[in-house]
């Protein structure tokens, strides 16, 4: 049953996307989604980086950032996204990779401390920020970006647990616009191809 709430919500989460910008979208070579409208995406948030800092989104008023949310305990689907993440970063020309910014947006604020999302981005690209918060500020972050995610325990009491989570890359431009998002999955040259065809503009 909770696939088919998780299937409803993540189609419901992409015709959002269509439904809210203009009727000049098209759809690019790279297979994503590229309009001149405004999408309702993103917003302000409030929330810690990994190094316990404060942060808004006004911290990255003028950069382009590519938000995905996810979880360090994720067994598959966040590891897939940060290192396809990283490997992008790791490829792009150094003018490029200065005008953006991947954050990782944790899903799980009371295991991912900042401390926990320091260690774990370790293994991905120094240019990732891990961002996590309070319950609510996180909730809040979500919502704003129309995230899916829904706790399923695993032990009897409950301590156990993962969280099913809609998995988007969200690219978002210096104004915090929503410009275009690639599933987790996406090929590393797909998302490349996305990343450079916008910031290239």
């Amino acid at each position: 049953m909770k696939y088919i709430v998780i299937v409803v919500f993540l189609i419901l989460a992409a015709a959002t996307v269509f439904i809210n910008t203009t009727n000049t979208a098209q759809t690019g070579a790279n297979n994503t989604v590229v309009s001149s409208g405004q999408a309702t995406i993103g917003g302000a948030f409030s929330l810690v980086n990994q190094d316990g800092k404060p942060v808004t989104e006004a911290t990255y008023h003028g950069k382009w950032t590519l938000i995905f949310f996810g979880f360090t305990n994720c067994p598959d689907v966040c590891l897939i996204a940060a290192h396809t993440i990283s490997d992008a970063m790791k490829q792009l020309d150094t003018k490029t990779r200065a005008q953006i910014t991947p954050l990782f947006v944790t899903l799980d604020p009371e295991r991912d401390t900042p401390e926990r999302m320091k260690k774990w981005l370790n293994d991905y690209s120094p240019d990732f920020v891990g961002l996590t918060g309070t319950k609510e500020q996180v909730r809040e972050a979500r919502d704003r970006y129309k995230v899916y995610s829904q706790i399923r325990k695993i032990s009897p009491d409950g301590k156990e647990y993962l969280i099913d989570h809609s998995s988007f890359m969200y690219l978002m431009d210096p104004n915090g616009q929503y410009v275009a998002h690639f599933p987790h999955n996406v090929a590393l040259e797909k998302l490349l191809e996305g990343i450079r065809s916008n910031l290239g503009k």
